[in-house]
């Protein structure tokens, strides 16, 4: 059995105790595929509150983290959560009651740099539409990987995407998007814990592939029919460039629009989209993220 606390918190040095919102959730079995996936979370029916007993700050956005300790305590609804073989998502309660939930915490803290809440627009396609994303950059092999993340609709249902970008010998300029290679998509079975099978970088050209799926959010495992897509055109514009340290992080800002075609069972469908996105990104420190 697995537990998780998810706060959404954010601290401010004056701060010792804040109200928040969090949910618990109870993780019991691994998924199987073609079996439903259950999971009990528990909902706070009142405000939770978070008391923090000590804070030591980071002292610079890097790689070196400082900690904090403290409690989480609310009170709570109980609910299980089915996750469907086809995608979809159901929900009943558990019991009549509510339960306290209470947990003592020691943890790192890490002044992590992030581009969240970037808006990101599918024209056409199944999942067309605007959407918020969170969005971070590495500098690998002479280029840079933007890894963007969304959930493209507001239901429990709705898809996850991840959309891989490969910028080669990234400066200040307009570049053309080219062909993706079919090897980003790669040969697994739609199941893998990985957001893509693929995890190709690389190439003279830059490139995007895009994926979405039904997702298991405390597993990071598809349980859901997947959609890859593949960049055959489109512009990535650069205005500004600064390469990362060792320890520090760098900045991309721009933005790009992207041709995506869809691809299924070995060959495009014929079915289209744009994907198109300004970019004010972060790029992740050459000796790896913060949580490395």
């Amino acid at each position: 059995m697995r537990i998780d606390l998810s706060p959404e918190l954010r601290i401010t040095p004056s701060s010792q105790r804040q109200k928040l919102s969090t949910t618990l959730w109870i993780r019991e079995g691994d998924w199987v595929p073609g079996q439903p996936l259950l999971r009990r979370v528990y909902v706070p029916v009142t405000q939770g509150t978070l008391e923090l007993t000590s804070v030591q700050y980071p002292a610079t956005a890097g790689r070196t983290p400082g900690a904090m300790a403290g409690t989480i305590s609310f009170e709570a609804a109980g609910i299980t959560v089915r996750y469907n073989p086809d995608g979809t998502v159901t929900a009943s309660p558990i019991g009549t009651e509510t339960v306290m939930v209470y947990a003592e915490f020691t943890m790192p803290l890490y002044h992590e740099l992030m581009a969240d809440g970037t808006p990101i627009t599918l024209t056409t396609g199944p999942n067309a539409g605007t959407y918020g994303s969170q969005a971070e950059a590495s500098y690998v092999s002479g280029g840079v990987t933007l890894d963007v993340h969304a959930v493209l609709g507001t239901t429990e249902s709705a898809p996850v995407s991840e959309t891989r970008i490969w910028i080669p010998g990234p400066g200040v300029g307009t570049f053309a998007v080219g062909a993706a290679p079919t090897s980003a998509i790669g040969t697994g079975d739609g199941r893998s814990p990985k957001w893509w099978v693929g995890d190709t970088t690389g190439g003279t050209t830059p490139w995007a592939r895009h994926f979405a799926a039904t997702t298991d959010i405390m597993n990071f495992q598809r349980i859901g029919e997947e959609m890859n897509a593949l960049s055959n055109g489109g512009t990535i514009t650069i205005t500004e460039f600064v390469a990362p340290g060792a320890e520090t992080y760098g900045r991309l800002v721009g933005e790009l629009s992207v041709d995506l075609a869809y691809w299924k069972g070995g060959a495009f469908t014929g079915e289209r989209t744009t994907f198109r996105m300004p970019l004010t990104i972060p790029i992740t420190p050459l000796n790896g993220p913060p949580l490395y």
